[in-house]
């Protein structure tokens, strides 16, 4: 049984592996997508964050906006998550490299979940998660702050210091090898 460092170890490699199949296709590691800007997260960042603020005694984590899969993939390592995406291109290389992660045993599959949707939708409910986490690539919309008013029962962890809620309260902002990651909690009802 490979231990929680062989794990991540595995990976990032195969993150790595993605990314160096990207940039020989002559892609670049940020682009536009059907619903914004996707940008990789730092595997050791997340990785050392989940470990700080202990993960593995939160329930739910979602990941909103999970890109290529990575953070979801990590934080399967401490919790059940799931990751939303509406760009289909970047879900389906998350499906395969989720798949290739559990032939490996690095990750469970029904701790992973992958769900190809807009999560700026009203249907769908974000309050059973522990952990909110985003890596916002534009403003907090009106609607989307209404949204985590509502909807917010945990923590928002917001990767980056660019875009930020104004309806929500700031709490503790963790640094990691100079990138913040910035909790935010509910203090206000509509």
């Amino acid at each position: 049984m490979l231990t929680l460092q062989e794990k991540f170890q595995a990976i990032n490699r195969a993150y790595d592996d993605y990314y160096k199949s990207l940039l020989s296709k002559g892609k670049l590691l940020v682009r536009d997508t059907s619903a914004g800007i996707w940008g990789y997260a730092s595997a050791s960042i997340c990785f050392e964050f989940f470990k700080q603020i202990s993960l593995d005694k939160s329930k739910r984590f979602i990941d909103l906006g999970s890109g290529d899969g990575k953070v979801i993939a990590i934080a399967s390592l401490f919790t059940d998550s799931v990751g939303i995406e509406a760009d289909k291109e970047l879900l389906e290389d998350s499906i395969k490299i989720k798949d290739k992660l559990v032939k490996e045993k690095a990750i469970q599959a029904d701790k992973c979940k992958l769900i190809c949707d807009d999560f700026l939708k009203q249907e769908y409910d974000l309050s059973g998660y522990d952990i909110i986490f985003i890596n916002p690539d534009k403003l907090f919309t009106l609607e989307f702050e209404q949204k985590l008013v509502k909807e917010l029962t945990g923590t928002l962890y917001i990767y980056n210091n660019i875009f930020a809620p104004k309806m929500l309260k700031k709490g503790k902002t963790y640094w990691i090898n100079q990138m913040p990651i910035i909790s935010y909690n509910n203090n206000k009802k509509l």
